[in-house]
């Protein structure tokens, strides 16, 4: 798979551009749904990761416009921030 194809398969999980290089999705688990969230990490490549909303660590407070609570952090690069009123807004 191409580097092009890749990304393309990686954005057809996340759909929802919430700006600066990113996106989110629904994806379905046992008991509900959690949300991909993808950015562009290292390198200028993209990284997928998963927000469980399930559990007492982030809070969906909203689907429309998504909003989540507390910040993301990706440990890989540093990337942080927050997904709210559908917007990335960096910490």
């Amino acid at each position: 798979m191409s580097v092009e194809e890749h990304e393309a398969w990686l954005k057809e999980r996340c759909p929802n551009e919430v700006g600066d290089d990113h996106w989110w999705g629904w994806v379905e688990v046992e008991g509900g749904r959690n949300i991909f969230w993808l950015h562009r990490c290292e390198g200028g490549r993209l990284m997928l990761g998963t927000i469980d909303v399930t559990k007492p660590i982030h809070t969906l407070v909203s689907e429309d416009p998504l909003h989540i609570e507390p910040s993301i952090l990706c440990r890989a690069c540093g990337d942080h921030g927050f997904i709210r009123d559908g917007r990335w807004q960096p910490a």
